[in-house]
């Protein structure tokens, strides 16, 4: 298993043992988690009033979850547009659809699954949608950090008007399984990303930086890929988006010499949403363990179904009898817990500071 499990490693990034082991030696000289935590210079924060909720949104993310599966299911939609993203390793596409439902035409990230496996490395649809989930724990929807995201299959007849030999991603199937994210509007790569300074001084900026800063050490994101981050272009309102989070949850292999996000790096969290994080049991996240399902129809394609009991806890992706289930392991599950722990742990103590 082990050696399967190496081979497959090498054979996805194309390197050899030797440079595995030097990656995972120089693991540590990525950039370290901040020792010290100077106080903010204000005691509350909250997200700017008035003008649009969602300036960063197509749509409602609520409206988008509950209308977008609908419509597929239906085929009561139009693609508009399809193109190949200009950032990325992993083939992503920007496909802009036109929904009957809410007469708005939405554009998403399209990224294929890796066929038969369906999760590797930096292409993982259930950690995508696993982490938009767990944003729910102690966000509300104007403060979501991550994009929408769900599972789609696309039938084989589509995909083969332009790929004539395409195969299907799950053998005896006829389907191509994969990722649909929203693609946010006006916004920009930040740069810097984060500026410590402001944090402390700034509450409008302080309360949307705490926000990701408490998501991505959630998750243990580790990718901190510039291009991966995404900020709103009005500075009065800097809301940021990480919108690449397949490389979480203790993803092995990553980029040892980015900074990564999945340690504490913002001075202070809110308290609000520390308290909501109080609430959760820990059977609570056991959701988190189906966070997509989907089943054949007679025509051998993948439709999404409300999530069922859990096939595997032990494993990510579970495949059996035209049912094919995403989500997070127990293994996961127990290290999304323990983080929880510490962050309210270290409040509580006063390491680790509130506003």
């Amino acid at each position: 298993m082990a050696r399967d499990l190496r081979r497959e490693i090498r054979r996805g990034l194309g390197v050899t043992a030797p440079l595995l082991a030097l990656i995972a030696i120089l693991g540590a000289c990525g950039s370290p988690a901040p020792t010290e935590r100077p106080p903010v210079q204000f005691t509350e924060a909250s997200r700017p009033q008035g003008g649009d909720k969602f300036p960063n949104w197509p749509e409602h993310p609520h409206v988008i979850e509950k209308e977008l599966p609908q419509a597929l299911a239906s085929g009561d939609y139009k693609v508009v547009s399809e193109k190949q993203t200009a950032a990325g390793i992993t083939g992503a596409a920007e496909v802009t659809l036109s929904l009957a439902a809410i007469d708005k035409e939405l554009t998403f990230k399209w990224k294929e699954a890796i066929p038969a496996r369906l999760d590797q490395d930096n292409n993982s649809p259930r950690r995508e949608i696993a982490v938009y989930q767990v944003q729910r724990l102690f966000l509300d929807p104007e403060d979501y950090v991550v994009p929408t995201s769900l599972m789609y299959c696309v039938p084989l007849e589509e995909v083969r008007k332009k790929d004539k030999n395409k195969a299907p991603s799950v053998p005896g199937t006829n389907c191509v399984l994969g990722n649909l994210s929203v693609w946010l509007q006006n916004v920009t790569q930040p740069d810097p990303l984060f500026e410590e300074v402001r944090f402390l001084k700034d509450p409008s900026y302080a309360y949307f930086m705490a926000n990701i800063g408490l998501l991505t050490f959630l998750v243990s994101h580790h990718d901190g890929k510039p291009s991966n981050w995404l900020a709103s272009k009005e500075e009065n309102r800097r809301q940021v988006f990480v919108v690449d989070n397949g490389v979480s949850f203790r993803a092995w292999p990553h980029n040892p010499f980015a900074t990564n996000w999945d340690v504490i790096r913002v001075p202070a969290f809110r308290k609000d949403s520390v308290d909501r994080l109080r609430k959760i049991k820990r059977e609570d996240l056991d959701v988190l363990g189906v966070v997509a399902q989907l089943e054949t129809n007679d025509d051998g394609v993948f439709m999404s179904v409300p999530p069922g009991e859990n096939l595997d806890p032990k494993r990510g992706v579970r495949i059996s009898d035209g049912t094919v289930q995403f989500g997070l392991t127990t293994g996961e599950l127990g290290d999304l817990w323990q983080r929880i722990q510490q962050v309210i742990g270290e409040v509580d103590d006063g390491t680790l500071p509130v506003f």
